[in-house]
């Protein structure tokens, strides 16, 4: 249900317009310089939650790739 909010953009409604294009700028902002693409892995793309310190082999560590 939070997910389905979060995607709906349901609580950036109640930010003032100005409020909102300091967020939608901000956001575009984060995501061209912090994403980077998850690693060119054979297989399947399994994605490891939560692992920090710990890496698996054929695993994508969430904690370092935005999707």
């Amino acid at each position: 249900m939070l997910i389905q909010q979060l995607s709906d953009r349901k609580f950036e409604s109640i930010l003032s317009a100005p409020q909102m294009l300091y967020y939608s700028f901000e956001r575009q902002i984060c995501h061209w310089l912090l994403r980077r693409p998850p690693p060119k892995i054979e297989g399947p793309n399994l994605l490891n939650l939560g692992c920090r310190p710990h890496t698996y082999p054929g695993w994508v560590n969430a904690d370092d790739c935005a999707l």
